[in-house]
């Protein structure tokens, strides 16, 4: 059996589905599939055709003879509908039958003034609220109003929210849905300055907002794949409660990899940042920091 590869678009399948075989529906017809769903493809009578995927995060499947489809966002009746049609080129009145086998979950970042910040595992379909929800809730000390939130989805769809109308309006049009790798930003009430030093594009004074990270401060500092820098041991030095000043190491490539924020401490006024150049080039750094870039000057 010779294996075709090729990209057969959803909304081009789904024009020819009239003429395609049975597509079997496994799924009421409001399921949408979403990236990270485990499918199972059976087509009958072609047991070598049985499939069991994972859709990718650009919302593609792989399949023998038929190659890459895109099934994201379709519903499975309709996916399946696709399918036959593009099996067509090798079957006669193809029938496929495409079952969900377990639920893709989606990675969304949340900083800033939460009681939680970092990357969160949530449900295909969640909005705005449910990053919020995830991360804690706004911070309690916040008494009045809160800050516009700042959100950035892969695809590059920018927002700037209202959470004040959103969470206490009950405004369900500022609910935005969120997809894989969008990010949250959630300014705090006020500012501090921090020194960003080193291998950063703009040393120097950085104005950061009350729940800001290091992560945060690297990022507006500039951190460009020229600054060469190493998030792998930044030095964080503070004056501590004594009076007395302490360095901290910091590899905040544990958190940009990882998502834990214990490699991604909050700031505070007066902190001072270094970031050392780079021994060797490291393929995280312009993929996240980029994101955080982007919420950050929205």
């Amino acid at each position: 059996m010779r294996v075709v590869r090729g990209f057969v678009p959803l909304c081009l399948a789904l024009m020819l589905a009239l003429g395609a075989g049975t597509a079997a529906q496994t799924a009421a017809p409001t399921t949408v599939l979403h990236a990270g769903d485990r499918l199972e493809v059976q087509v009958l009578g072609e047991n070598e055709l049985a499939q069991k995927v994972v859709i990718a995060s650009d919302g593609t499947i792989g399949l023998p003879l038929v190659g890459e489809i895109r099934v994201g966002g379709a519903t499975p009746a309709d996916a399946a509908g696709a399918i036959a049609v593009a099996l067509q080129k090798y079957l006669r009145n193809p029938q496929v039958t495409l079952n969900v086998v377990g639920a893709g979950h989606i990675n969304v970042l949340v900083l800033g003034d939460v009681v939680n910040s970092g990357e969160f595992q949530l449900r295909p379909g969640a909005r705005l609220s449910d990053a919020i929800t995830a991360a804690g809730g706004m911070d309690p000390s916040i008494s009045g109003e809160y800050p516009v939130a700042r959100i950035a989805l892969a695809d590059g769809t920018t927002y700037h929210i209202s959470l004040d109308k959103l969470l206490r309006g009950g405004d369900p049009e500022r609910d935005v849905a969120l997809g894989d790798r969008a990010a949250v930003y959630v300014p705090g009430p006020t500012t501090f300055d921090v020194a960003v030093l080193g291998a950063v594009d703009h040393p120097g004074t950085i104005t950061l907002n009350e729940g800001d990270r290091l992560s945060i401060a690297v990022a507006k500092a500039g951190s460009s794949q020229s600054a060469s820098a190493d998030l792998g041991r930044i030095m964080v030095t503070r004056t501590e409660a004594n009076g007395k000043s302490a360095s901290h190491p910091v590899d905040l490539y544990q958190s940009l990899e990882k998502g834990n924020n214990v490699y991604d401490p909050l700031l505070h006024k007066g902190d001072i940042v270094y970031v050392p150049v780079a021994r060797q080039a490291h393929s995280v750094l312009p993929n996240v920091l980029f994101i955080l870039s982007r919420l950050i000057f929205l």
